[in-house]
């Protein structure tokens, strides 16, 4: 009779499947060929070059220390050296947690086939230089910078074009939560809305940079720059925004209404004024269309809220007795001819 063995037989460690690892074949592959990298230099090359390359950090350290090379002692030298390499894990943990998350968004998305993969990285591609060309110009406006960063966190080919109003960006767990509400569907800021998480680390900080007030212009172009490699230009080829960007628009939260990308702080009646106007230009709003808003239908003189407004926003609104208000498209025109714009390629030298 045969002895039962008491060893039990160790669970297999989970393993990918073979369809995830030529996704990510596909990818690293379509990745290599955008770097246009060069093959990894051999070991006996690499050995020969470690002591030239010690030589470079020793001299660097001595010229950004402003000391002579010889002082230069080796304890110091690995000090540094060590930081490097540090960096550098950093680094290294920061691309592979950004290929694991675009992996994963390919595969939702049903990018899988090469051509599909290297199609995707062009548009992300593209909604970053549109992102750059935005900051490009006088007044970036902030509802743009919004949907282009939406966009890109969630599926860089689809246009995202709703108002900010309608985009629920929250901070969760593993990273951003992102929702882009229907039109006709209140949005309740109280309430969580149930919205898509989005775990790459270069779409996270983006979100985070854009949602600061104001935005962080010069971070944003300078991570746009790193993950683009270069300094994006009308030249090529990327994309550019084929509409121009709200003139006028409202933070009804904030209580903020943006003029040509300057804020104007208004009371909270005012900012509803406002946002009711834009809703549809060129269209009077009397005293029966104030009921459309929650907060205007409860106030007996929306006449005393006009006047209240600055200056440059009343600028752009027409008064009449009897009619109302409405917001001019003949003004939003004049303003939008004396607003130049600047080119994408001298974006940097705004913020810096």
């Amino acid at each position: 009779m045969k002895k039962k063995s008491s060893h039990r037989r160790a669970a297999k460690p989970p393993v990918a499947t073979n369809a995830s690892n030529e996704l990510a074949q596909r990818v690293i592959h379509a990745l290599t060929k955008r770097l246009s990298c060069e093959p990894s230099p051999s070991v006996s090359r690499q050995n020969r070059q470690a002591t030239g390359d010690r030589d470079l950090v020793r001299a660097a350290l001595a010229v950004l220390l402003k000391i002579p090379k010889s002082q230069v002692t080796n304890a110091l030298l690995n000090k540094h050296i060590r930081q490097i390499q540090a960096d550098a894990r950093k680094d290294a943990e920061l691309v592979g947690a950004y290929l694991d998350q675009l992996i994963l968004q390919l595969e939702r998305l049903g990018c899988t086939s090469q051509v599909a993969i290297e199609q995707y990285l062009d548009a992300e591609d593209q909604v970053l230089s549109k992102l750059y060309a935005e900051l490009g110009r006088p007044h970036p406006s902030p509802t743009k910078l919004l949907q282009l960063s939406v966009q890109y966190a969630l599926d860089a080919r689809k246009i995202v074009d709703a108002p900010a109003q309608q985009i629920d960006v929250r901070p969760g767990k593993t990273g951003y939560e992102v929702a882009v509400i229907p039109r006709g569907q209140v949005r309740i800021r109280s309430l969580p809305y149930p919205g898509q998480v989005v775990g790459n680390p270069f779409a996270t900080q983006l979100l985070a940079l854009v949602q600061q007030k104001p935005p962080a212009y010069s971070e944003i172009l300078e991570l746009i720059e790193t993950l683009l490699r270069r300094v994006p230009t009308h030249s090529s080829g990327a994309e550019q925004p084929k509409t121009p960007a709200p003139l006028i628009e409202v933070d009804l939260e904030e209580s903020i209404v943006i003029v040509a990308g300057r804020p104007y702080p208004v009371d909270y009646e005012g900012v509803r004024l406002v946002n009711l106007l834009i809703s549809e230009p060129n269209v009077w709003f009397g005293p029966r269309d104030y009921a459309q808003d929650e907060v205007l239908k409860l106030i007996d003189r929306v006449d005393r809220v006009y006047k209240k407004l600055p200056a440059p926003i009343k600028s752009l609104i027409e008064a009449k007795t009897g009619a109302g208000y409405r917001l001019s498209k003949a003004r939003l025109a004049e303003l939008r001819q004396k607003t130049s714009v600047v080119t994408p390629s001298k974006a940097a030298d705004n913020y810096r």
